[in-house]
């Protein structure tokens, strides 16, 4: 295989969100690169960066897409790669640098291609709707419409666009533009969109059509927890104050104001300050408002979503934060060990419940780890009773679940997540049949996601390590599906 087939090989891992595949393959062509010219350069620390974006490492992907810029073949190539460190700078929530870089590649807009016109608008029409500049923002959403109009295959960019047209009308009061470009959006990307439909619900609340904003969020939750790698906090965020407007509207003002306080976090963390001070706005005022409501219809039906459910959604997002809150490492543990779930589920066929049953045990079936020491967590094999005490966060995971309404039979996936075929395994040290199928799911995604964030093997001695203990401690056909996944 040729250095040009090995990248087109990464690249395929890439848009199969077989991240850390693409990564060993992109580190394998780093020995060889320098014999390539520009052009092949280029592309391949392109890919790189795009590759740390979807792995989280925004500081990393910045270098690599300077260095793609320093190997750029041509305009469109150094504005196009232009263009994805300004992404990386938004991801930073670097909003400013962002947007000085958009802004300075406007001059070249004549010299590029299409596509490259395109994502340069979009980009751009997103930071401006980020410091609230929503006229500006829609200007740029249309001139991208413009150019992705006479590009193939651009219709995931289109929805976006979308997306950033119904949010600005929607931020400008025109609710009938901004119904519009949602229900287009939506109509693009169906219900796999949460910021949309959330966006939709908020849109629905202050139309006056309550019962409409309530199935929006109720779509939005069934989304929420099957989220893939490194759950968007823009959409959680925004997916909190519509719940927070719903509880509001039915007069729970501590649970709303609850809410509102997660989404301030959430855009507090992301530098998205406009956003951040107009909840503090509607935060306070709700205080003030709080000691004359006395109607608090608790646990009322509202239409397919009940105020329990939005509790229990907030419980279990504070479950998951404080899991986050351990270590970074930890935080990277759970959105890839998610990401690797919904993938492998997908692969075995399951069952859309038994796929949700199956992402909800791999987010929180480390929460008992909350209760231990940090050291601990991060190297238990210190000594033998460290060991010993980290064999029991199973059943701290499962005691602490119970208390949020978990159901039963995630919680049996929780239990067993550590269990392994030969009875080596813990906390009670079952074998093959005793062990719960889903659980034995997980634990073979577990293995491999420990290995490439906590322990920083590489992707192939991960599967090496599945191949060599497949059958004793994995279960065979778990993990022969596993493989298929990097079958490109």
């Amino acid at each position: 295989m040729n250095w040009g087939e090995r990248l087109h090989k990464a690249k395929a891992f890439i848009s199969n969100g077989l991240f850390h595949a693409a990564l060993d393959e992109l580190r394998n062509l780093e020995h060889t690169s320098e014999d390539q010219n520009n052009e092949n350069k280029g592309e391949f620390y392109d890919e790189q960066g795009k590759l740390s974006i979807y792995l989280t490492d925004y500081k990393r992907s910045v270098g690599l897409f300077l260095s793609a810029i320093s190997c750029a073949h041509s305009k469109d190539a150094w504005v196009k790669y232009h263009v994805h460190l300004a992404v990386a700078y938004r991801r930073l929530s670097e909003f400013d640098t962002s947007y000085r870089y958009l802004n300075q590649l406007l001059e070249f807009k004549d010299e590029i291609s299409a596509q490259t016109r395109g994502l340069l608008y979009l980009n751009l029409s997103a930071v401006q709707g980020i410091h609230g500049f929503y006229d500006q923002s829609m200007i740029s959403a249309h001139k991208s419409l413009e150019f992705f109009s006479l590009v193939k295959d651009s219709e995931g960019y289109i929805a976006d666009l979308y997306n950033n047209l119904g949010l600005a009308y929607l931020e400008n009061g025109d609710f009938e533009q901004a119904e519009e470009y949602l229900n287009r959006a939506f109509t693009i990307s169906g219900d796999q969109h949460m910021d949309i439909i959330s966006e939709m619900g908020r849109m629905n609340l202050l139309r006056g059509r309550i019962h409409e904003g309530i199935h929006n969020a109720e779509a939005a939750l069934r989304l929420v927890w099957s989220r893939i790698i490194n759950y968007d906090k823009e959409e959680i965020a925004r997916l909190c104050h519509l719940l927070a407007q719903i509880s509001m509207h039915f007069h729970e003002v501590d649970l709303a104001i609850r809410l509102n306080e997660k989404a301030q976090l959430f855009f507090g963390q992301l530098g998205m300050w406009r956003q951040w001070q107009d909840i503090d706005s509607e935060v306070t005022e709700w205080m003030e408002l709080s000691a004359s409501c006395t109607d608090t219809p608790d646990g009322t039906d509202l239409n397919g979503i009940s105020l329990q459910e939005i509790r229990l959604f907030l419980t279990i997002l504070d479950a998951i934060n404080s899991q986050e809150l351990i270590d970074k490492k930890i935080s990277t543990l759970l959105d890839v060990r998610v990401h690797y779930v919904k993938l492998l589920a997908d692969q075995l066929g399951l069952s859309n419940t038994e796929k949700d049953r199956l992402i909800l045990a791999a987010r929180l079936a480390d929460y008992g780890l909350t209760a231990l020491e940090h050291e601990l967590v991060l190297n238990p094999d210190r000594s033998v009773q460290a060991y010993e005490q980290y064999k029991k966060h199973p059943w701290l995971s499962v005691s602490m679940a119970q208390t949020i309404q978990l159901d039963q039979c995630v919680i049996d996936i929780i239990i067993d997540h550590h269990e392994l075929l030969d009875g080596s395994g813990f906390p009670q040290g079952k074998q093959a049949n005793d062990i719960n199928f889903l659980a034995k799911v997980l634990s073979v995604v577990d293995a491999y996601t420990q290995g490439v964030t906590i322990h920083q093997k590489t992707h192939d001695e991960c599967l090496h390590q599945l191949a060599s203990q497949c059958g004793m401690r994995y279960d065979e056909t778990v993990v022969e599906r596993f493989f298929e996944l990097f079958q490109t």
